[in-house]
């Protein structure tokens, strides 16, 4: 991944379905547990590595089995727009059910549960922002819809509800580091 990542930094835009199930990929230190999907362009790149553990799910709306399909525990798609809501997203919680459903949610926190049980660390990618780029990456940047969006949003609050440890790097830190041996350890 190292010398074929180097490159321009990432833009959102344009953005393309992504279909991806989530998978944990024993033997790995970290994971992916959240990424913003306006990239998906450098999403599709990153995990065409078959050792790559994420708890990330996305649901393409050409996926009639899993999009717009809700939680099997009842749906959870209120509780997900509060969520984005309090971070600042224009998502009213009084608006009903998601287009794309809150299954994708159940899948996730499978997945997270799947790689944590396995010892590996969440990394939380948030999208390239100007005031977050000159600050330290030790320091947690403002959770809100700046950095992340609306399933970031609650992904990152569901990392804290359970008192997960997590890293978190802009979209871009992959362009100074070897990505492989921070996964690998």
């Amino acid at each position: 991944l190292v010398g074929t990542l180097r490159t321009a930094p990432p833009t959102p835009f344009p953005a393309r379905a992504i279909n991806f199930p989530g998978r944990m990929v024993r033997g790995q230190v970290m994971f992916i547990a959240s990424f913003p999907g306006i990239y998906s362009r450098l999403w599709e790149h990153l995990t065409k590595s078959a050792h790559l553990s994420s708890s990330c799910v996305f649901f393409p709306s050409s996926d009639p089995a899993r999009y717009g399909k809700h939680h099997s525990a009842g749906c959870k798609c209120s509780e997900l727009r509060r969520i984005a809501w309090e971070a600042g997203h224009d998502d009213d919680p009084s608006q009903g059910p998601l287009e794309h459903g809150c299954l994708w949610f159940e899948e996730w926190e499978r997945k997270l549960h799947e790689c944590l049980g396995q010892g590996q660390r969440p990394l939380v990618f948030y999208k390239n922002c100007r005031h977050w780029k000159k600050t330290d990456h030790r320091s947690p940047p403002k959770w809100d819809k700046e950095g992340l969006g609306k399933s970031q949003v609650a992904e990152v609050h569901f990392l804290k509800q359970l008192r997960v440890p997590f890293d978190h790097r802009p979209v871009d830190w992959y362009q100074h580091f070897d990505l492989d041996s921070r996964l690998d350890g």
